[in-house]
């Protein structure tokens, strides 16, 4: 049999064939289909996870500063969330630094410097150590594996095993592009050293600025001279070596996170290298990379994928700050708050005004006294007391007053006289036509004026004149019956008392041991005068409106408190750049207390600049009692910055007829003035201090028109500040000084 192949049976032949090649083809094309897909997908996963990755390094990897030691300074800058120094704010530690350097630099400049330049160096190696403590995190792949694992796992891959994911693997890589770009943080003129607030220039600004910053459009469309980062000549001047170099990091504002290519990444990752090269040792980057590794489905064969993402701030942006700094007001020396003793009878009403009988016990004098104006018969109560002695009987010594304790058992002020004491009274005074004499304070042939008057005698005996922690003279009266230690800065029941005060006290006491008054230059700190007083029925001293002074700076170029304003705001402006200006509004909130201490600071509660007394300051700003001792490290000036309130003083103030019921208490031969001094010693900003303002205030009678101009000299101590007048000043009044003071 023969057989014969058909066209027909040929062709079925040749179908099936195609069908087979095109099946197998198919598969083929399916499979490299998914391959090509899956790998897309894979490196999509990569680059969501390492944007995710620079977007989350932002904020959530964070150097937490040591509680104690230089890093300390910085803790205004931690983010609050965090609590630690972050990529977003890193750039603020290095600008406290800078700002430090700027304040270094002009104290040197000005031949102020007292450790400035040592300081301001320790502040930037601790603002590097800040900088190598965040890179030492950012280098920690753990907390960056697990960025990049969230991020990946939200754009799964179904070519994958497992969960169909990219995990990261390795240890990140890191660059340090966009070199010479802006940062995210800017500075002012207002912030320079050398600002002058009523010109509103700054020699410094003006001649570096251009080699610190460029314009930069903000937030809100507003603009600001941003630092350049990873630049070098960021320096206080391009002239002097002195200052390191200040580096930031390129952080554009507005800015976001995005994706570059891995050759500009690998042209980026030495920093002293490539183009735009800078010498920052131990840079912090700005550009991370994070490999992840992925399983295939297909053949589990494994590979790496690897994207390149550079950190952006968004609108993050800053202004050059020292948020914990502070400027320090001390106000005088302290002093230990005293009461009044024995109320409104007090031995100082007997004693210190005119006339006086003074008993006697056997021919000695006893300190009991009493004022012709306390009886209508003060003779005939005095014979009294003699012929009830006489006769045996008790003797009413109840109007006496006692100025010093005889026997233990009596008690100062008055009626204090001890029952045994007052029946050996047997006379009193000099007896001049069969009458009891009294003594006559103003007397100086025969009163307390007389250093060899009996009472003065007496006094002297006693133990008063032996010198107090003042250096001043007794006031025996006064001490006994006020119970204290004279003469503090702190008057009755605790209320403050000004300088004139002290000088009051110094005149009475030295009157009282018969001595001329000779004026001191004991400084008790500064208060705010009352306008005037009204007698007073009892021998308070004169209290002040506030318990310590109201400062207010003339704003006025010239004025002599003008360099203290000017100083003052400028290193406001370095704490809180945002500040109105409002020196006299910021200073009216409060009062430095006598013998205290007050604080400039900015208040996160007050949102703002306030003034606050220590106490009240720490309980606002708990940050502030690690620093609030600091030493400032600029030279205190040898002479006062600023005199002012020199003349003399309301005499209605210190001498009012009627006090207590008599005629003219103080009685001063000449006019009582008073210098206020201030004196303003710079500081760096090292531990946040930027400055302190001394004040006190000195007697000044045989020199009542002294100014700055002089001779005057303050002499610091731990004690407190004093102030030295010329001995050559000559008295303005022309019936010249009456009493033995600086001249």
């Amino acid at each position: 049999m023969i057989y014969r192949r058909t066209a027909t049976g040929a062709s079925i032949v040749l179908v099936l064939a195609s069908l087979i090649v095109l099946a197998v083809a198919a598969v083929g094309a399916v499979m490299l289909i998914n391959m090509f897909t899956g790998g897309e997908q894979t490196q999509r996963a990569a680059d969501v996870g390492n944007l995710g990755l620079a977007r989350s390094a932002l904020v959530g990897i964070n150097y937490n500063l040591p509680l104690k030691g230089a890093q300390e300074q910085f803790n205004g800058i931690a983010d609050p969330s965090t609590n630690g120094i972050n990529l977003r704010n890193i750039n603020r530690v290095m600008a406290q630094s800078f700002l430090v350097s700027l304040n270094a630099k002009q104290m040197a400049d000005d031949g102020a410097d007292n450790g400035a330049t040592s300081d301001a160096k320790q502040v930037a190696d601790a603002a590097q150590l800040v900088a190598n403590g965040l890179t030492a995190q950012l280098s920690s792949a753990g907390q960056l594996s697990q960025f990049f694992n969230a991020l990946a796992a939200q754009d799964p891959t179904g070519e994958l095993t497992g969960k169909g994911t990219l995990s990261a693997t390795g240890t990140p890589s890191f660059s340090y592009m966009e070199r010479g770009d802006v940062s995210n943080i800017s500075i002012t003129a207002k912030q320079m050293p050398d600002y002058d607030p009523s010109t509103g220039q700054s020699s410094m600004w003006n001649n570096n600025n251009g080699s610190w910053t460029a314009s930069a459009p903000g937030p809100g469309g507003s603009s600001g001279n941003f630092f350049f980062g990873y630049k070098d000549g960021i320096t206080p001047s391009q002239n002097d070596s002195t200052f390191p170099n200040t580096y930031f990091l390129p952080l554009h504002p507005m800015a976001q996170a995005h994706l570059v290519s891995s050759s500009d990444f690998a042209a980026n990752s030495n920093p002293s290298a490539g183009s735009n090269s800078f010498n920052w040792q131990k840079p912090v980057p700005n550009a991370i990379s994070l490999s992840g590794q992925a399983v295939s489905a297909v053949d589990s064969k494994t590979s790496n994928w690897t994207a390149f993402a550079i950190v952006e701030p968004l609108d993050q942006v800053f202004q050059a700050s020292i948020p914990h700094g502070f400027i320090r007001l001390e106000n005088g020396p302290p002093s230990a708050a005293s009461g009044a003793a024995a109320g409104s009878k007090d031995v100082f009403v007997y004693v210190m005004n005119d006339p006086q009988f003074y008993p006697t016990s056997k021919g000695k004098a006893l300190p009991y006294f009493i004022g012709v104006n306390d009886t209508n018969d003060t003779v005939k109560y005095l014979q009294d007391i003699v012929d009830a002695n006489k006769a045996g009987k008790k003797p009413d010594c109840s109007a006496l007053s006692v100025g010093v304790q005889v026997t233990s058992k009596d008690t100062i002020g008055l009626g204090g006289v001890d029952q045994a004491n007052c029946g050996a009274i047997d006379g009193f005074g000099p007896v001049v036509g069969g009458a009891p004499t009294p003594i006559d304070n103003t007397d100086s042939q025969s009163g307390l004026d007389d250093p060899g008057s009996v009472a003065n005698q007496d006094m002297k005996n006693a133990g008063y004149g032996t010198g107090d922690p003042r250096g001043l003279d007794a006031r025996p009266p006064i001490e006994a019956a006020y119970n204290i230690p004279p003469a503090q800065a702190t008057g009755s029941n605790g209320a403050s008392v000004h300088v004139a005060n002290i000088v009051n006290l110094s005149m009475l006491s030295q009157r009282a041991t018969g001595a001329d008054a000779t004026f001191t230059t004991s400084q008790s700190g500064v208060a705010t005068l009352p306008g005037g007083r009204s007698s007073l029925a009892s021998p308070n001293f004169m209290v002040t409106t506030d318990s310590g002074a109201r400062l207010q700076f003339d704003p006025t170029p010239g004025a002599p408190t003008y360099p203290i304003y000017k100083a003052m705001v400028q290193r406001i402006y370095e704490i809180y750049p945002n500040w109105d200006g409002n020196l006299s509004a910021l200073l009216g909130q409060n009062y430095v207390p006598m013998g205290g201490q007050a604080f400039i600071y900015y208040s996160a509660n007050a949102k703002g600049m306030v003034l606050k007394a220590a106490s009240d300051a720490v309980a606002d700003a708990p940050w502030l009692k690690d620093f609030m001792g600091q030493a400032p490290d600029g030279k205190t000036p040898p002479h006062p910055t600023a005199i002012t309130q020199t003349g003399p003083l309301d005499d209605k103030i210190y001498d009012v007829s009627g006090d207590w019921g008599f005629p003219h208490p103080y009685d001063d031969e000449s006019p009582m003035c008073i210098a206020t001094w201030f004196a303003w010693t710079p500081s760096s900003g090292y531990n946040n201090l930027l400055g302190v303002v001394n004040m006190g205030a000195v007697n000044t009678n045989c020199c009542p028109g002294v100014t700055q101009t002089q001779n005057v000299n303050i002499n610091y101590s731990a004690s407190g500040d004093t102030v030295t007048i010329p001995t050559d000043c000559q008295c303005e009044n022309t019936g010249g000084c009456k009493h033995s003071g600086p001249c």
